[in-house]
């Protein structure tokens, strides 16, 4: 049910999220911090509080992540209302659910379905967005989710560092609900982030690794191997008629090693599939923020096959821990030009959505 219009040249924000605290497990921060949260209700107090902690030296860090905290803890309607402040009135978002309840991380205090509820309403309501339905193989009403809200769903989102593989035989089904649907997936792709999975079994769950797998102290860093940018070329490879956007260009360090000079890089893993594979595209969400990553941009954009490939996301709010959310949008437009800007903000994405 895509009752939008999306062939008047708006602007797509093809990546981002809406959950707040209610959605994280309550073992996500330490401390308590999500239970802390949930009762100060970011007040002056818990401000003072984390000033004296972090120290005056770093109190631009702490004035980022004090905002995304802030944003944390309003609606669902209300984080997406306040992200739509930096854009044109006609911008488009594509909001993509978040489902943390098996990243053994404690309970969660709102039940996914109450979040995919919140943001179909949304669309019934009238507001310009898309909505990507986030899979886990372990959630058991995967099916009787696609079922029933379905015809709501734009695209699939995957976050194997929750503790599953791209080619996890679970997710079939799911891959042939998208073929069937002429639906595209959207896989996170980095390896760390802070959102990973913390379950004592991530050993035994890695011997479903289909490559060597990279060995480290700990889930945070052993999670990598869900997440390698190969699995996720290895999905394209076998589902040719399933569209699928690597975000982040595989993240900003990545980035960094590639323009470096690193060709182990996943970023150059990805290029050079997105180059051989139709199927194959990646969005700059978070991960183009400084100078440097721009100029990367740019020359990916001179390429005449992944100009085509490339989407434009800010992943907001994510994005408020590392810098404004206008180093995002007008940041990126202003850089490579308005012509260059429409492609990845709205043609390629109209591409990707085979719309």
């Amino acid at each position: 049910m895509n009752t939008i219009n999306l062939y008047d040249d708006c602007i797509i924000d093809f990546h981002f999220h809406n959950f707040n605290d209610l959605s994280v497990p309550v073992n996500f921060f330490p401390f308590n911090m999500v239970k802390i949260l949930q009762k100060l209700n970011t007040s002056k107090t818990f401000e003072k509080i984390l000033y004296k902690l972090i120290g005056e030296d770093d109190y631009d860090l702490l004035d980022r992540y004090l905002l995304y905290l802030k944003t944390s803890v309003l609606t669902t309607k209300d984080i997406y209302l306040d992200h739509l402040k930096q854009f044109p009135k006609n911008t488009c978002v594509n909001i993509l659910l978040m489902n943390m309840a098996h990243m053994k991380a404690g309970k969660v205090k709102k039940d996914y379905e109450e979040l995919i509820k919140e943001t179909i309403q949304l669309k019934k309501d009238g507001y310009k967005v898309l909505i990507s339905f986030m899979v886990d193989p372990r959630e058991e009403r995967n099916e009787y989710f696609l079922n029933t809200y379905g015809e709501y769903f734009d695209c699939i989102k995957m976050y194997p560092l929750l503790g599953y593989f791209p080619y996890d035989k679970r997710l079939d089904p799911i891959y042939d609900w998208c073929e069937k649907n002429n639906k595209p997936v959207i896989f996170h792709c980095s390896q760390k982030n802070p959102v990973y999975y913390r379950g004592k079994d991530i050993d035994e769950l890695l011997k479903g690794c289909i490559f060597p797998i990279v060995h480290g102290i700990g889930n945070k860093n052993k999670v990598k191997n869900f997440n390698d940018i190969r699995g996720i070329i290895h999905v394209a490879r076998n589902r040719p008629n399933i569209n699928i956007d690597v975000a982040h260009f595989c993240s900003h360090i990545e980035i960094m090693k590639y323009i470096n000079g690193d060709d182990s890089s996943w970023t150059k893993l990805l290029l050079d599939a997105a180059k051989k594979l139709p199927n194959l595209y990646m969005d700059s969400s978070f991960a183009i923020k400084d100078i440097k990553t721009r100029k990367f941009l740019r020359g990916v954009l001179s390429d005449p096959i992944l100009c085509k490939k490339v989407l434009f996301g800010t992943d907001g709010y994510m994005n408020k821990t590392t810098a404004s959310p206008f180093v995002y949008y007008p940041g990126i437009k202003n850089y490579i030009g308005k012509q260059q800007f429409k492609m990845i903000s709205h043609d390629n994405i109209i591409q990707f959505l085979k719309l």
